[in-house]
């Protein structure tokens, strides 16, 4: 179930982050894959 979910919300990650970037993972930090302030809002509408 932990892995299930931590593989929804990488999902929802990947369509904010910036393209061609790194491999995202559960020890990605945001500010590393460009998520700005904005874009976390947005990500933390879609996880909803």
């Amino acid at each position: 179930m932990a892995d299930q979910l931590a593989t929804e919300i990488i999902a929802k990650i990947k369509a904010h982050a910036e393209p061609g970037g790194e491999e995202i993972t559960t020890n990605t930090e945001l500010t590393a894959l460009g998520i700005h302030s904005l874009e976390l809002t947005e990500i933390i509408f879609d996880l909803e």
